[in-house]
């Protein structure tokens, strides 16, 4: 969370440290906190204890390794697609969205279909020459998207001096260094073509008074500044947090190859995620898109952190595929838990919240909890069986159970003997693939 601090723009800043406080005082109270009420409560806890609501995972998990192969072409089919579909989403910046079929949405759209699309602009210039200034509107009157440009030289004329007309009737036109003109454009909200316009306007500017000393304003080109800023935040936001949750995992683990590989899965699952509304064609707004990719990254690494170190454990005294089905088994009832909570919560949140920012991240952080808790769940236990040699070999005196596995079939009776070998735990009789 704190890589939203290096945002340039300075909602990253104040989203980034709230974040981080919130993160560091719920740790705050469940080591300080938590055991003391438990201490407190204990007797209450002894007689309020049940049986486990949650299913055996042992078929469950012998269908994941079974089907572990598929899963990781899939992955390997959609990891380049989706990176690109989310690359390519189309952001929203300003704050012009309404609660659906409110009074504002209603006024906006009336509003919309009687006069068309009216954004207004400001360019100041240096104010005295008006042959120049006039061409200057000769040239933004001819762009389409223009509907009409007002100042001193098309309300007054070129030729009649300024100094005889009275300061009341120049003053929204004049000041003491600048002329101002006021420019209609005939683009929708937050549209491609709006900010193509806004760059043309711009460009126009620029190629007429090349010394600079000219300003525009306006929302469009509110907007396109916000775009250039935040789409390069967005890199600096990713990157920072990839890096600093892989050097935390490689810091643990004292591994290379485990950071890669765990980072790789959840970065996937957050591409996947981000690719569903370009895939569907729905615009996301750049805050949602920001704190769900930091936060569904950050939320659910605790998922694979807690199967690699599971499936690490195992590997000690089982062979590849039995410590990857153990894996399974006994992290599956810990990581679904926290993930329905996560994706239950958020999607309340989509569900009653008026605010159509509010209710998108409920939604598309709902949505990521879930895709998170699946690629845990059925591709990074088969990455870590697929990578084990390279997991070893890249980890700080690591040293596994030998296993001459292969994901060739193999006889059913070399295969019982393998197990028999390599498995002090009890496990099922299943033919390896």
């Amino acid at each position: 969370f704190l890589a939203l601090v290096f945002m340039r723009f300075g909602i990253g800043f104040d989203l980034g440290l709230v974040l981080a406080k919130g993160v560091f005082f719920s740790l705050l109270s469940s080591f300080m906190l938590l055991p003391a009420l438990t201490t407190l409560t204990y007797k209450l806890i002894d007689k309020t204890t049940h049986r486990s609501f949650m299913p055996s995972f042992k078929k469950p998990s012998r269908w994941i390794i079974k089907i572990g192969i598929p899963i990781m072409i899939a992955a390997a089919v959609v990891i380049v697609p989706s990176f690109l579909a989310q690359r390519s989403n189309r952001l929203l910046y300003g704050a012009r969205t309404y609660p659906e079929n409110s009074r504002q949405e209603r006024d906006a759209l009336l509003l919309e279909e009687r006069f068309g699309n009216n954004v207004p602009m400001a360019l100041l210039l240096p104010r005295g020459d008006w042959a120049r200034e006039g061409r200057l509107v000769d040239v933004l009157i001819d762009v389409p998207e223009i509907k009409s440009a007002i100042g001193y030289v098309t309300a007054v004329g070129r030729g009649i001096p300024n100094e005889i007309l009275p300061e009341r009737l120049m003053s929204p036109l004049l000041s003491e260094h600048y002329s101002r003109i006021i420019l209609i454009a005939d683009s929708p909200d937050e549209a491609p073509e709006t900010f193509e316009t806004a760059e043309k306007i711009r460009v126009i500017v620029d190629e007429a008074y090349p010394d600079g000393d000219t300003h525009l304003t306006g929302a469009n080109m509110v907007l396109l500044d916000m775009r250039s800023t935040i789409n390069k935040d967005i890199l600096i936001v990713d990157g920072l947090a990839i890096l600093a949750i892989a050097l935390v995992i490689l810091f643990t683990f004292r591994s290379i190859a485990i950071p890669l590989i765990l980072v790789l899965t959840i970065e996937l699952s957050i591409w996947i995620n981000l690719a569903i509304p370009y895939l569907t064609g729905i615009p996301l707004n750049f805050i949602g898109f920001l704190v769900i990719s930091t936060v569904q990254l950050g939320a659910t690494v605790d998922y694979a952190i807690l199967m690699t170190q599971h499936y690490l454990d195992h590997r000690l005294m089982l062979n590849r595929k039995d410590s990857a089905l153990r894996t399974i088994e006994t992290v599956a009832g810990s990581i679904i838990p926290p993930a329905l909570i996560l994706a239950s919560v958020c999607y309340v949140l989509y569900f009653s919240s008026s605010l159509a920012v509010v209710s998108e991240i409920g939604r598309v952080l709902g949505r990521g909890a879930l895709t998170s808790l699946g690629m845990v769940l059925f591709l990074l236990p088969n990455l870590l069986r697929f990578f084990d040699p390279l997991i070893e070999k890249t980890t700080w005196k690591l040293k596994l159970l030998p296993d001459k596995h292969s994901y060739r079939r193999k006889p059913r009776g070399a295969s019982g003997r393998r197990r028999q070998e390599y498995s002090p735990l009890k496990m099922d009789q299943q033919e390896d693939f």
